[in-house]
């Protein structure tokens, strides 16, 4: 049971991770960005939002990480 639930959650997580590429460049694209710079657009707002998460999750851990990987 514990397998296919994480046998699930991969599909599920895979799937709406598609779905969001395929929803954010082709409105990207509806803006006059070329497919390329579609997903330039799309993996530097990714980045940035997991950088602007980052130290909030270091301030939840109970000690800081040594390196910044």
């Amino acid at each position: 049971m514990r397998r296919f639930a994480q046998v699930a959650g991969l599909g599920i997580g895979l799937a709406a991770l598609v779905l969001q590429i395929c929803i954010t460049v082709q409105a990207s694209m509806a803006a006059g960005r070329s497919f390329f710079g579609s997903l330039v657009f799309y993996f530097g707002a990714y980045s940035q939002s997991q950088n602007g998460l980052r130290p909030s999750r270091w301030a939840s851990a109970r000690e800081m990480p040594i390196s910044l990987s």
